[in-house]
């Protein structure tokens, strides 16, 4: 009897010896972003991707997808003003979306969404 006692004791945790608590693993800080296609179709006028940027950091997101086709131009100014309203907003831009369509049975079709993937 003396041995199964010892036995059921070594089992049960509150006959063990205390253990040293261990801290919680460090939580990794994953980033959340908001897509400008979010707002894509809330009105008939275009939602200008400067206030997705104004709003993504009123709303406490770290950053920013641009959706390509909602792009007001491509020059190098317009860019340059993108990223520098992210940047004074401290918002990342995280992503650039194409939509493209690499499975189109149309080769002409398929080979201009690869060259607009390229142009991107």
């Amino acid at each position: 009897m003396g041995g199964m006692c010892a036995t059921a004791s070594a089992l049960c945790p509150a006959a063990s010896p205390r253990q040293t608590p261990q801290p919680a693993p460090a939580r990794r800080n994953i980033r959340l972003g908001v897509s400008t296609y979010s707002y894509w179709h809330f009105k008939t006028e275009k939602y200008p991707i400067e206030k997705v940027i104004d709003d993504a950091a009123r709303l406490g997101f770290d950053g920013v997808e641009i959706l390509h086709r909602q792009m007001a131009e491509e020059s190098q100014a317009y860019l340059n003003k993108l990223k520098r309203a992210a940047f004074v907003k401290g918002l990342d831009l995280m992503m650039l979306s194409i939509h493209q369509d690499f499975i189109s049975p149309d080769q002409a079709e398929r080979r201009k969404h690869i060259e607009h993937t390229k142009r991107c």
